[in-house]
């Protein structure tokens, strides 16, 4: 029989080392996150700074779906005003 103690220790490790390893379980099984936005022809207004700061925040975010929902959510305001 394991002792108290040993049982606490390793569960406790173990509970960290899966709360480290999070990156692994955060992508897996997601489908590619498609753009919702409306075409260029569709926009109400367009921006080359907009669309040249949403690719470069993109860029520096790892989470396909998080960089996904600001893609669609950032400019949203302003493709349908």
């Amino acid at each position: 029989m394991l002792p108290r103690r040993k049982f606490l220790q390793t569960s406790a490790a173990l509970g960290f080392g899966l709360a480290m390893n999070q990156r692994l379980f955060a992508d897996s099984g997601y489908p590619d996150f498609v753009s919702k936005r409306p075409p260029l022809s569709e926009r109400h207004f367009t921006s080359a700074a907009v669309e040249e700061t949403i690719a470069m925040v993109k860029k520096g975010i790892k989470s396909k779906e998080l960089a996904w929902l600001f893609e669609n959510c950032y400019p949203n305001t302003l493709d349908s005003t």
